[in-house]
């Protein structure tokens, strides 16, 4: 299955949690976080099996809706990037997927601005100058 996430590109790490589990909140440095307000208490699926789970979407159809214009640009000087895995443990959830790194694959790296519209010079430049 096709998994997507937006994680740190050094070290794999989620908005609401690092790579060990440890909560860490980074979204809620964001200026907007439109999605910060999601209930992602710790939870013992989390670490069923003995593994590490991780979240994503299913698809990138929406996607767009949880994370605002300004949410990518500072998600990207965060050092995140949305990446594309290919993962063949997993369990879907009403409002995510599931899954665990050591049964996926990481297939490509995804160009923000193929979904959000930063690609547009007067929004990217709204979009960075309103934090700096």
């Amino acid at each position: 299955m096709d998994i997507f996430r937006i994680e740190r590109t050094a070290t794999g790490d989620g908005m609401w949690y690092d790579n060990d589990g440890s909560y860490n909140p980074f979204i809620n440095t964001l200026t907007e976080g439109l999605s910060k307000d999601l209930p992602m208490d710790y939870d013992h699926r989390y670490g069923e099996d003995g593994l590490r789970w991780y979240s994503g979407c299913q698809s990138l159809e929406g996607i767009d809706q949880w994370f605002s214009n300004r949410d990518i640009v500072e998600l990207i000087q965060g050092g995140f990037r949305l990446v594309r895995y290919d993962a063949d443990r997993f369990h879907v959830e009403p409002t995510q997927v599931i899954f665990t790194k050591e049964h996926a694959r990481l297939e490509s790296v995804i160009p923000v601005e193929t979904i959000w519209r930063i690609n547009n010079p007067q929004v990217e430049q709204e979009a960075w100058q309103s934090i700096q």
